[in-house]
C-alpha cells in the first residue's frame, strides 16, 4: 500500500512543493502543477515504484487522493527505493 507521506515527500523532492497543509482532495495543478508537471510526477512515480500507468488512466489524475487510491487499488507498493 502506498502512503500519502510517500506521494508528499516526492512532490517536495522533485517539485519543490510545499506539502505543509495538502490533503488527498488537493488538486494537482493547485500545487502549481502543469500537465508536463503531472506527466514527469507520474512518471517518477512509475520508476520508483516498477510499475507502469497506462496513458487513458493518467488523465483521471485530479486530486492527489486520485493518486494514491489508484496506487492502492492496482497494488502498486512503494518499495525500498521508495
Amino acid at each position: 500500500m502506498i502512503s500519502q507521506e510517500f506521494i508528499y515527500e516526492l512532490l517536495e523532492r522533485k517539485f519543490s512543493v510545499q506539502t505543509a497543509g495538502i490533503h488527498k482532495d488537493s488538486k494537482l495543478r493547485d500545487l502549481g502543477l502543469d500537465s508536463f508537471d503531472i506527466f514527469f510526477f507520474v512518471a517518477e512515480l512509475e520508476n520508483r515504484l516498477g510499475c507502469s500507468i497506462p496513458d487513458q488512466d493518467l488523465l483521471s489524475f485530479q486530486r492527489l487522493g486520485d493518486v494514491i487510491d489508484y496506487m492502492n487499488r492496482n497494488q502498486v507498493k512503494a518499495g525500498d527505493n521508495a
